[in-house]
């Protein structure tokens, strides 16, 4: 992922790839992907929680970390959220993603837990995760 393609193991145990833009879910490993649009084209991203107004969701390009925040229907709120270092990653929670994630008392947890034990990015271990509320 990262360059509009996902790569895969077919049926006979090659390498092959596909074109994610053909793509609207993909399901791998217990985690949903969905094909949205970044950096001026499209590709998956990994849904990592959501709650009855938002969604957050991961975006890996070249080894960086980025965290989008979109409405239920994908119209996007916040975009491509840098999770660069672990010192900014605390501060990116507290202003950008608790105005939207702030009642998900256990996703904040996770993510804090995370950036305490040096667990880089933040977002570590954390998918598909259902916030109620807000």
């Amino acid at each position: 992922m990262g360059d509009g393609l996902i790569y895969f193991k077919n049926e006979k145990g090659k390498n092959d790839m596909y074109a994610a833009k053909k793509v609207q879910y993909m399901i791998a490993n217990n985690r949903i992907f969905k094909t949205l649009h970044v950096r001026g084209g499209v590709d998956l991203q990994e849904i990592l929680a959501y709650n009855d107004k938002y969604v957050l969701t991961q975006y890996v390009s070249g080894g960086a970390y980025f965290v989008y925040i979109w409405t239920r229907d994908f119209q996007p709120v916040e975009k491509e959220l840098s999770l660069y270092t672990l010192h900014h990653q605390s501060k990116l929670i507290e202003k950008k993603i608790k105005p939207y994630f702030g009642d998900c008392k256990e996703l904040i947890d996770k993510m804090e837990t995370n950036i305490e034990n040096k667990h880089d990015p933040c977002t570590y271990g954390i998918s598909n995760f259902h916030c109620k509320g807000k």
